[in-house]
């Protein structure tokens, strides 16, 4: 009988576990559920509009088995979102994933069946049911909109999150809205504000105080090369910690502290690197641009507090340098009346309120007792108090380790500390939950995917892809006890929130040492992490999805499975 296969969330994740599924086994019966009414996730058709585009230029957003076209654009080019969305579902018909999706089906509760093996999937309150042998989680970390607790019962204009951009595109874009409001300091506002003011609107781009309010903007090149170069080739991502790296020569002479000349060098490098994004990003040209420059500036091209974001527009930050549409305020929305925005001084007349605030963790709809179980977030408050302190303790311990490991993280810079709602995430390899490998036979049917907030999500997702398909098909083990897997999940929440502070204690985190993550992936599947020709390449070039053509056989002829399933 056929495996049922049950993925929830069709994003880039969804669609990358399945087709990689598919081509391991592709006997099984797949059934993908998408709450959007069209393919792609964060670039779902309703979430995107003209003017959005990736962080990534072209050949590093997509995937590693085929190429976005650049349709007269340049390679240097930012990918639109409309490639983006067309990408993937080109794939998904390609690959025959498409067919697999069940849209507008939202899933709202998933238990266990009753011979403690399965899940039961229900969907839309119970409309419609599936019983899956195994489920993966692919609706990553941009689903539940986090929406600032401030009343709009007396607000008589639009207010909506920038999730629905795409949709109020239009509206905004019309004669009926002349003043806009964007409440948020991340790269959607910054996307928001460009959009608006490219079409004449007047804008007041609001952003409350404190060091979590502006995260640093790069520019999209720097040094004559794209700024993603830095995060995705290895000479770039040497010179940023990695618990998965603790013995190459770069971590003894960066990092560890024991080498006093390294740790000097790197430091003094970061100063160089910070200084040089500071300046040219002209916050000191105007006061309207001062008002962006991150109060979290010592070394804040290495420390990052908020999700650093890539200037994608240029033409945005004239706007702002010459403010006569776009005025920076530094305060918080106390309230809304009328149509009016009310700031801790002063009020603003306004047409309509984009909350620019990204994402929160949200809790899945697996019950209260399950999720304990398994490790995925329950509302602390829910939390039993005997795992608190376990986890408390261990967390304890964790820190001094990496405290140890990395005495640069002993000592940020001042910022105002993240105080989560829910507890943590705890899935090793960021895919398989703690409790579905605290069994005396490790449990295969439950994965998540995407659970990870990084510089370059194609790229993770072929190693995650591929390591959650050879876990559910018992083709990758654990080799680790039951103990060594609480501490390695103790040291990754730990090592998120010292390296990333208040975003890596909001979510996990890997935005700069992702590269190592894969490599050691990729090593426990038996497949060689280093993708590019000669040392030279490997060291100095960027890796891209590309690099990774082809991965799926190669792993699945290393393991003799290349005539299995055909």
């Amino acid at each position: 009988m056929a495996t049922k296969v049950v993925i929830v969330g069709a994003g880039f994740l969804g669609v990358s576990v399945a087709k990689t599924y598919l081509e391991v086994d592709p006997t099984i019966q797949l059934t993908i559920l998408e709450s959007e009414s069209t393919i792609g996730g964060t670039w779902a058709r309703s979430r995107i509009y003209p003017e959005l585009t990736a962080q990534q230029p072209f050949g590093v957003y997509e995937f590693p088995d085929k190429s976005i076209p650049t349709a007269g654009l340049q390679e240097s080019d930012f990918v639109p979102a409309e490639a983006i969305h067309r990408h993937i579902e080109e794939y998904a018909k390609e690959y025959g994933v498409y067919d697999c999706i069940k849209f507008n089906a939202t899933v709202t509760k998933i238990r266990r069946a009753e011979d403690g093996v399965r899940w039961i999937v229900w969907i839309d309150d119970g409309k419609d049911m599936l019983v899956a042998d195994k489920l993966v989680i692919a609706t990553g970390l941009t689903s539940n909109p986090m929406i600032p607790e401030i009343s709009t019962e007396k607000f008589e204009k639009v207010a909506f999150h920038t999730q629905d951009l795409g949709k109020k595109h239009d509206y905004l874009l019309s004669d009926a809205v002349e003043t806009v409001t964007v409440y948020g300091g991340g790269k959607s506002a910054m996307d928001a504000v460009h959009m608006c003011t490219k079409a004449g609107k007047r804008v007041h781009w609001v952003i409350r105080t404190g060091q979590n309010g502006v995260p640093p903007y790069f520019p999209g090149k720097f040094l004559g090369k794209s700024s993603s170069d830095i995060t995705t080739a290895r000479f770039g991502i040497m010179h940023h910690p990695s618990l998965v790296d603790t013995s190459s020569w770069s971590y003894k002479f960066f990092h560890s502290g024991r080498n006093r000349i390294g740790y000097y060098l790197h430091w003094l490098y970061w100063s160089l690197i910070s200084n040089v994004m500071l300046k040219r990003a002209g916050y000191l040209k105007s006061e309207n641009m001062g008002k962006l420059k991150p109060e979290l500036d010592d070394h804040h091209a290495w420390w990052v507090n908020s999700a650093p974001g890539i200037i994608t527009h240029p033409e945005v930050v004239d706007r702002i340098h010459e403010g006569k549409i776009v005025t920076v305020h530094r305060q918080s929305i106390t309230s809304l009346s009328g149509d009016k925005v009310i700031l801790e001084t002063g009020e603003l007349q306004t047409d309509v309120l984009i909350w620019a605030t990204g994402y929160e963790i949200q809790v899945n709809p697996f019950s209260i007792e399950d999720s304990i179980a398994l490790g995925v977030p329950v509302p602390v408050s829910q939390a039993p108090a005997t795992a608190k302190k376990h986890w408390d303790d261990l967390e304890s311990a964790a820190e001094a380790e990496v405290i140890r490991l990395f005495p640069r993280l002993a000592d940020p810079p001042n910022f105002t500390s993240y105080q989560p709602k829910l507890t943590p995430y705890r899935l090793y390899r960021s895919i398989v939950p703690l409790g579905c490998l605290q069994k005396d036979v490790p449990d295969r049917s439950l994965v998540f995917a995407g659970i990870f907030s990084t510089s370059s999500s194609a790229i993770m997702s072929v190693a995650v892809s591929l390591w959650a398909v050879a876990w559910m098909t018992g083709n990758v083990d654990v080799a680790l006890s039951n103990e060594e897997v609480e501490k390695e999940l103790a040291m990754a929440n730990v090592f998120s929130k010292k390296r990333y502070l208040s975003i890596g204690a909001k979510k996990p985190c890997s935005v700069f040492d992702f590269l190592p993550i894969v490599d050691s992936m990729l090593r426990e599947l038996g497949v060689n992490p280093r993708r590019k020709s000669g040392v030279f390449r490997n060291f100095f070039e960027p890796y891209a999805p590309r690099d990774y053509r082809g991965i799926v056989q190669e792993w699945k002829k290393a393991h003799g499975l290349d005539k299995t399933t055909e």
